[in-house]
């Protein structure tokens, strides 16, 4: 059966349980089965976009059997955004462009691809497109109805995402202004413990002996870390995520991740922060013997 149009009001209820989900994979895998029931789909499943090309989620199976084997179809053989259908539409032109003379296409309705009658719903959280919301039936056409109610639940996804998107920054942001704390804490202990000079008359310069200690690295943390690890843990004593400490160093993003475990392992450190305080701390302790 169609969509009927009370399932409209089950919309709210749909972003509450799309907001429940804490990753990107879970939401995009929440949404499709939501979809599926809602527009009474063969098929559901969220197509990530990248560049010209809609590509399926690796990151975990759907519960719906033939919903997850078109997944790993797809995710084996992406499939390129071709001219002149809605999803070249929604990246040229975003989603408030003027309406077309005659519907547009979607990118799967290809004849050698045989998906049979396909509904999609742009997810663009900005207003730039992520993500398309696909469904597919082959026993009759998609109505009016259906293909809203797609557009509407891939608006829920959109907002859903934003906001967890937006959870993720907060709690890095909230990780980095604790850190500098502990870091000026830790720097204004070094302070006290510097032994004071007696400035020469009329000189300029510091009255305390102070470098940036993340700079110089004791002769305790040289014991225990290696030359690689020292770089890195002095780079998130300056705050640099994972992405910044890897193109400053010029490796991976997952190196950078491994030389970050390998030093909470050796510090004693249960993550990134506790682990910046501590190569700090070994600094501080050994320069003031």
């Amino acid at each position: 059966m169609d969509v009927d149009v009370t399932r409209f009001a089950q919309l709210p209820a749909m972003l509450e349980r799309l907001q429940q989900r804490d990753t990107v994979a879970g939401m995009f895998a929440e949404a499709s089965e939501l979809a599926r029931i809602a527009c009474d789909f063969d098929r559901c499943l969220v197509l990530r976009v990248e560049s010209d090309l809609l590509i399926a989620d690796s990151c975990g199976a759907l519960k719906h059997r033939p919903s997850d084997r078109l997944r790993r179809e797809l995710m084996q053989a992406p499939r390129g955004i071709s001219p002149r259908t809605l999803e070249a539409r929604w990246l040229t032109e975003g989603l408030g462009g003027q309406p077309a003379e005659r519907p547009l296409p979607s990118s799967l309705e290809r004849p050698e691809l045989a998906l049979g009658y396909v509904s999609v719903g742009a997810i663009a959280p900005d207003g730039k497109l992520v993500a398309v919301l696909a469904g597919t039936r082959s026993d009759r056409p998609i109505d009016v109805l259906t293909q809203a109610m797609t557009a509407g639940i891939a608006a829920m996804v959109g907002v859903a995402l934003a906001r967890l998107v937006l959870s993720a920054r907060l709690v890095e942001v909230r990780g980095t202004l604790r850190h500098l704390s502990m870091s000026a804490d830790t720097l204004i202990t070094e302070v006290l413990r510097s032994s004071i000079q007696v400035p020469i008359e009329g000189a300029s310069g510091p009255r305390f002996p102070v470098e940036e200690a993340s700079s110089r690295p004791s002769n305790r943390a040289r014991e225990i870390l290696t030359d690689r690890e020292i770089e890195v843990a002095s780079l998130l004593v300056d705050g640099r995520s994972d992405r910044e400490i890897a193109a400053r160093l010029v490796i991976s993003v997952n190196t950078v991740k491994d030389h970050v475990a390998r030093l909470r392992g050796k510090l004693g450190a249960s993550n990134r922060v506790e682990a910046a305080s501590k190569y700090l701390r070994l600094i501080v302790d050994d320069a003031g013997r």
